[in-house]
């Protein structure tokens, strides 16, 4: 592996990130933002690429359980703690999976409708009965937003 976490890179005195994008379908840009700047970047998807930014390792695999993406994160490139910034799919599949300690929710004013994105998909919860409860440990304004910081309980009711 070209890259590890534990080799970290750093600029202008702050250790950076490796910034993994899980992407199935190769949807991304190559030019896109998070390749961007100093540190390195893994892309995980399942069709093989040519050509991938200086700064990006390339890896294929068909297995996308969140289980198995840490389990590879943290024996390959000795990552322990992970930032998830997803989608409602892939969110929802690090929550129902039970890899998720804390939740940071922020909520615009404003509201999008029945044609806005979802926040997660949560295939195991289809009545009240099965729900994922949450403890909330702060609330607070950023400028006009709210962010809650929460964490997930381990049993439902």
């Amino acid at each position: 592996s070209r890259f590890a976490c534990k080799h970290p890179v750093w600029a202008n005195g702050l250790r950076q990130p490796l910034r993994v994008v899980l992407d199935r379908r190769n949807q991304i840009s190559k030019k896109a933002r998070v390749f961007q700047g100093p540190g390195q970047s893994l892309w995980l998807t399942t069709r093989p690429l040519v050509d991938t930014p200086e700064n990006v390792e390339l890896l294929v695999d068909d297995d996308w359980r969140p289980e198995r993406v840490l389990a590879r994160l943290a024996a390959d490139y000795s990552c322990n703690e992970l930032l998830v910034e997803a989608g409602s799919r892939l969110a929802g599949a690090f929550l129902e999976a039970g890899l998720v300690d804390e939740i940071v929710l922020y909520m615009a004013p404003s509201l999008l409708g029945h044609t806005g994105l979802g926040l997660l998909e949560l295939k195991t919860i289809d009545k009240l009965a099965n729900r994922l409860r949450l403890e909330i440990r702060e609330v607070s304004q950023i400028g006009k937003d709210i962010r809650i910081l929460a964490h997930p309980l381990a049993t439902a009711g």
